[in-house]
């Protein structure tokens, strides 16, 4: 069996093995590549794995976005974590896995692909803006939920109102340094 990232620690499978957070996202944080160029997006993750990122976000949106992906755990031979971004719909999340992915994001909260990443034993990054998406994402099985678009309500400092005023622990954010680096910034655990 394939080794698959899951946040939750619960492998679908007890053969499985699984990822702990740190090793999905090593740097906590995620290149995202988007191209309309797959050639370009393919050689823009290697650089980007190069330099010293430790985690790759293939937009679905790429073309042959799944075959990037095949490319990168193969051209790594699955050393570092590449997952799949831009999902919106469920029947995506097992051909990602078969590619190879350690992990899919969605941009939005998506409760059916929250339960197929649960049933194909794949960590989940599910996408939410306010207390209540992020509330209901954690209900659906999101093992980490991203904010996103998070520089539409005021970055790290909505970050610090979450904190304070939500019953829910936010956990492993590094808001201004996620906010910098991508749109999507933070770990909710």
């Amino acid at each position: 069996m394939s080794v698959t990232g899951r946040i939750r620690w619960v492998a679908c499978l007890i053969l499985e093995a699984v990822l702990t957070r740190n090793q999905v996202f090593p740097n906590r944080v995620a290149g995202v590549i988007r191209s309309d160029d797959p050639e370009a997006a393919f050689h823009a993750c290697v650089a980007a794995l190069e330099g010293g990122i430790g985690t790759i976000e293939v937009a679905m949106t790429v073309p042959s976005c799944l075959d990037i992906v095949r490319g990168l755990v193969g051209s790594t031979l699955g050393g570092l974590p590449v997952g799949v971004g831009t999902v919106w719909d469920a029947e995506t999340v097992p051909k990602a896995k078969e590619a190879g992915a350690s992990f899919v994001a969605t941009p939005v909260l998506l409760p059916q692909v929250g339960a197929a990443c649960a049933r194909e034993g794949i960590l989940c990054v599910m996408g939410a803006l306010t207390p209540t998406e992020i509330h209901e994402a954690r209900k659906t099985g999101a093992d980490i939920i991203k904010i996103f678009p998070i520089q539409a309500v005021g970055g790290p400092d909505y970050v610090r109102w979450l904190q304070g005023r939500c019953q829910e622990r936010l956990s492993g954010c590094q808001a201004e340094l996620s906010w910098i680096r991508s749109r999507s910034t933070c770990l909710w655990g």
